[in-house]
């Protein structure tokens, strides 16, 4: 899944990339046609306001052709995964088994229509849309305002070379684009799952949530590891944007199957440094590590609070 969503990021940025420089080449045209009006006059004053609307249109543009690639891109993401959880069902369970598919609107309706984190995939291309538009009109404003060149204008808006165009305001909006692909990854991988157990209570009984075994999970995820929900019920990933927490199917024992054999040996997980029970938390995989690590996790006072046993991770949040 990381390496999907790394994947969906890298092409939303080459994108941007290349729609900012495109959007970087008309600003500074017309800057330099506002300057040489005079930033005082009445047709500078007017050359001002029609640049600032072009900019909002234009930003619309590019963040409407952003998401018309990711949305398409992220309900395939969903039936790769859909099938991907069938077959891991399929294969786990000893006996043939006919699973019910969600229909592939329903599929579409995760990708496009479903709230992540609060706001469906449009909502938040509007929300980067204003942040965007707002943080380029404030760069122009302040730079005619007191004088500045095109060149150092365009320095705020673009960023610079010695920080790889990170520092401007396009920057900040890739990298906010960057957030919402792999958040939208990770909504899409889990709800499609959801999907198919929904369809397929009569044989997952409740979904597992699972957090990332290293000292880079959050504390929200470190606290939900490991917590069981019904099917269709409870908290599920993204749990914050560029969330790595994913969940997995809790099957109904071979008996409630009505299945005569001996019930499947407990499997293993990942984690930064190598395979643990399936079983373990958040919890007990730190329990298991050096202060240093601990420490990256929870921070100096609270690694201290922990190795004491004065508090427990799930009291964090």
């Amino acid at each position: 899944m990381m390496r999907v969503s790394t994947h969906e990021a890298n092409h939303l940025l080459g994108f941007m990339l290349e729609a900012h420089d495109d959007l970087t080449v008309k600003i500074s045209r017309r800057l330099d046609r506002i300057k040489l009006r005079g930033r005082g006059s009445a047709q500078g004053t007017r050359r001002l306001k029609l640049l600032l609307a072009g900019i909002q249109e234009l930003t619309e543009g590019i963040h409407e052709q952003a998401m018309g690639q990711l949305a398409p891109r992220l309900v395939e993401i969903g039936r790769s995964e859909m099938k991907h959880a069938a077959g891991s069902l399929t294969h786990s369970i000893p006996v043939r088994i006919d699973l019910a598919m969600p229909s592939a609107r329903v599929l579409t309706d995760i990708a496009v229509s479903e709230p992540i984190q609060g706001l469906a995939l449009n909502g938040w291309f509007d929300k980067l849309t204003n942040a965007s538009v707002e943080g380029i009109d404030r760069a122009i404003r302040l730079g005619v305002a007191e004088g500045e060149t095109t060149d150092q204008i365009m320095r705020r808006i673009r960023g610079t070379k010695a920080a790889n165009f990170r520092d401007g305001v396009m920057g900040k909006t890739r990298r906010q684009a960057e957030s919402i692909a792999r958040t939208g990854v990770n909504h899409v991988t889990t709800r499609s799952r959801d999907a198919l157990y929904e369809r397929n209570s009569n044989l997952v009984s409740k979904v597992r949530i699972v957090a990332t075994l290293d000292s880079r999970t959050s504390p929200i995820c470190q606290t939900q590891d490991g917590k069981v929900y019904d099917v269709g019920a409870g908290p599920r990933p993204p749990f914050h944007v560029a969330c790595r927490t994913t969940t997995a199917p809790v099957v109904k024992s071979w008996k409630d199957m009505g299945i005569n054999l001996k019930e499947a040996p407990e499997g293993t997980r990942a984690s930064m440094n190598g395979q643990v029970p399936k079983s373990t938390t958040y919890g007990d995989w730190l329990k298991g590590q050096n202060s240093t690590i601990q420490n990256e996790a929870l921070g100096k006072k609270r690694g201290a609070m922990f190795r004491t046993g004065e508090i427990k991770v799930e009291r964090f949040t």
